[in-house]
């Protein structure tokens, strides 16, 4: 488009020659064009900033727009996960507090499904994880620690009382 542009006022200037054949008024055609292909020349430039700073200002907010997408994106993953990925990774691990079946201590332990143990960091006996079952499940009735079996003895005293 440029050569276009540029030919055609070679073109211009060529057709002035040709048609005047007065040199102070063809000095004077010659400078009226030049000054007016300038005025353009400064109006397409002061577009082309206006333009520039409208597109880095959308850029910009592009930009502002993506990054507000991804954090949301990382959110919904996250929430995915959290919802329907109840599968442990292989070496992942989780804080869970435990209360200790034999001295009652209360610690928070890292572990993971591949875990079937912990130790009790007070009395140092070895606490079985069931990953399967509840803790009522796990009681069997003749720990000497466990509060499930102190419910159920008070159990008993209460059924005793009633008779």
């Amino acid at each position: 488009m440029e050569s276009n542009i540029n030919d055609e006022y070679c073109k211009m200037l060529n057709e002035l020659d040709e048609n005047i054949s007065n040199s102070d008024e063809l000095e004077y055609a010659k400078n009226q064009m030049h000054r007016l292909s300038m005025l353009f020349i400064d109006e397409m430039q002061a577009m082309s900033e206006k333009y520039e700073d409208k597109i880095n200002a959308l850029a910009y907010k592009q930009k502002e727009l993506e990054d507000k997408v991804q954090k949301v994106q990382r959110a919904v993953t996250s929430i995915e996960k959290d919802i329907y990925d109840d599968d442990i990774e292989e070496n992942e691990t989780y804080e869970f507090e435990i209360v200790c079946p034999y001295c009652n201590n209360e610690f928070v332990a890292n572990v993971g499904e591949e875990k079937d143990e912990v130790q009790c960091p007070e009395c140092k006996n070895i606490i079985a994880l069931d990953w399967e079952g509840t803790e009522e499940d796990k009681c069997i009735g003749n720990c000497t620690q466990c509060h499930f079996c102190d419910d159920e003895e008070d159990d008993k005293d209460n059924e005793d009382d009633d008779m």
